[in-house]
């Protein structure tokens, strides 16, 4: 067990072995006597779903058996092309509602939708796939970590950047989202700058200057008319699955899916320092929305404050830049084996920490705001009163999906993924579960449900 050393121990002995070290001495002035605006830190809650964990894996080690034992007659194809699921479908078993679980594993598949449940689970790895994917020309990225002033845009402040008025013409028209030659929606300036100003030029956790503008859902997901209509398909799979509650769904869709670039405005997007802005699209650490830290007073125009929550993800066994080798086991002993953090849950983490497997350390310590970043730590992020709940939105959908490549083991294990789901046809269903082959079993559920009968 480690000792903790007393503070007036370290700083003695600091003083002691650095006394004619000039570098040191200064940077031990700068820390004593630098006003560091240090994050307020929340007790971070277990990421994983740990309780009644083995009751848990036992529910799903019924849905895959299910999923064995009708594999034929609802994909069909022969027993010999199955495959058991996948880490990325287990993580969705995982953060499932536990009810929306017991449902498939004990319940009739054709009277409680189970079938469509199967169906979505086998579109989960489409969708975080879309969900990471770099499909970004060089110059696209590029252009997405330049950091033109806002002021080129009109903008002197952050207040300028809210208080746009929507019928000014010539914003309109900056607004307004074009095609490249290919019919793919090109990245947007207006908004870009107007997240900037509003971040004050600052990544929003270093506070680093000259940030990258990061999208909170990404930008790509309905850039093109094929990933749009893709994109909302998926959407929906979160919704059926429970990963997002299912009165969100229609609503995400038209945030995100019902056009070419819909989603490239300053409420989906955040200001980063570049090294983030890498690791944000690899799965190593995800942002939680937390509250408002500015309660909403009516005026659509008026800032709010929302606050966010860092949450270091890179917590299964594997090398950086890596995905996990073996698949995770259906078993308590197997799930604590590839998630140490289940035996210490209490240990603070920080980004990069040396006791995270083979974690590299994270450029925690900016000369900007001179603090290490924490698991836990809390940010602040600004958007008008009229584009909170867009955001609040974003970055909710974010979080039900980032929370399942990192338990799968972060996004490179997504990189030989397919696009096309396995099993399923044009429509997305599996051809066995077609909704023209439930007409007679829907309608004995329906007739015993008006009869009182249980389901």
């Amino acid at each position: 067990m480690s000792v903790t050393v007393p503070m007036d121990e370290l700083y003695r002995e600091f003083i002691t072995t650095n006394a004619k070290n000039p570098r040191a001495m200064d940077e031990l002035r700068r820390i004593l006597t630098c006003d560091n605006d240090f994050p307020v830190n929340v007790s971070p809650k277990e990421l994983l779903p740990i309780d009644a964990l083995e009751i848990r894996l036992d529910l799903i080690r019924k849905v895959e058996d299910k999923w064995c034992k009708n594999f034929t007659a609802l994909t069909k194809r022969p027993a010999s092309e199955y495959k058991p699921f996948s880490d990325h479908q287990i993580a969705a078993l995982m953060f499932m509602e536990f009810r929306t679980l017991e449902e498939m594993a004990y319940l009739d598949s054709y009277k409680n939708g189970s079938m469509f449940r199967f169906a979505n689970l086998q579109a989960i790895t489409c969708t975080l796939k879309i969900f990471v994917t770099k499909s970004m020309s060089q110059e696209e990225i590029g252009s997405a970590q330049a950091a033109r002033p806002a002021v080129d845009r009109g903008f002197n402040n952050a207040a300028e950047a809210l208080s746009v008025s929507s019928g000014d013409e010539e914003e309109m028209r900056k607004k307004t989202t074009k095609l490249d030659t290919t019919g793919k929606a090109k990245r947007n300036d207006y908004y870009k700058d107007k997240r900037r100003m509003l971040d004050q030029h600052q990544c929003i956790v270093t506070g680093m200057s000259n940030p990258a503008i990061c999208h909170i859902i990404p930008y790509c997901a309905n850039a093109t008319e094929g990933l749009r209509e893709l994109w909302g398909k998926c959407i929906d799979v979160t919704g059926t699955l429970g990963l997002v509650p299912p009165k969100d769904v229609s609503r995400l869709q038209t945030m995100f899916s019902s056009e070419r670039g819909i989603s490239d405005r300053h409420w989906n997007m955040i200001s980063l320092c570049p090294t983030l802005h890498d690791w944000w699209g690899r799965g190593y650490f995800g942002l939680q929305y937390l509250g408002t830290k500015t309660p909403p007073v009516g005026d659509r125009k008026a800032p709010i404050t929302l606050q966010v929550q860092l949450r270091w993800l890179m917590w299964r066994h594997r090398s950086f830049g890596e995905g996990p080798k073996g698949m995770i086991e259906r078993t308590v002993d197997g799930m604590r084996a590839a998630f140490p953090e289940l035996e210490n849950p209490e240990r603070p983490r920080y980004c990069g920490d040396h006791s995270v497997a083979d974690g590299r350390p994270f450029i925690a310590h900016p000369t900007a705001r001179g603090f290490s970043v924490k698991d836990g730590d809390v940010f602040e992020v600004s958007i008008e009163e009229r584009h909170m709940e867009k955001m609040i939105l974003a970055f909710e959908l974010q979080w039900a999906l980032i929370k399942l490549i990192a338990m799968a083991g972060g996004a490179e294990t997504l990189d030989d993924a397919d696009f096309k789901p396995d099993f399923l046809d044009g429509d997305w269903d599996l051809p066995g579960a077609k909704p023209s082959s439930l007409i007679v079993p829907l309608f004995d559920f329906w007739h015993n449900h008006e009869r009182g009968e249980p389901s």
